[in-house]
């Protein structure tokens, strides 16, 4: 899917939402399909200012279902609360784990 599409980046949030995105292919999906509410609820979350709130939401997607988009996310939301050594550690994550 490309960033552009992505209806929060049209908002100006570098936030990734799941919307549009398909099913990997292994583990469950229903796993994958609650990572990736509780990531869109993360975002929203972060788009309200709500960060610690928002950092458990990603946290608790990544423990059922870790995907880039959730890294890519606790990323964005660590960087913003300054926590920066945790927000590069997880954007590498985020690189690690792409299909």
């Amino acid at each position: 899917m490309a960033l552009e599409n992505n209806y929060l980046f049209r908002l100006g949030t570098p936030a990734i939402a799941y919307d549009g995105l398909k099913f990997p292919g292994h583990g469950k999906r229903a796993d994958w399909s609650l990572s990736g509410r509780l990531t869109n609820q993360g975002n929203e979350l972060t788009n309200c200012g709500d960060l610690l709130k928002a950092l458990a939401l990603y946290d608790k997607a990544i423990a059922i279902y870790p995907t880039p988009v959730c890294y890519y996310n606790r990323g964005i939301c660590l960087s913003s609360l300054n926590r920066l050594v945790e927000s590069s550690e997880s954007y590498k994550k985020a690189i690690d784990v792409l299909p």
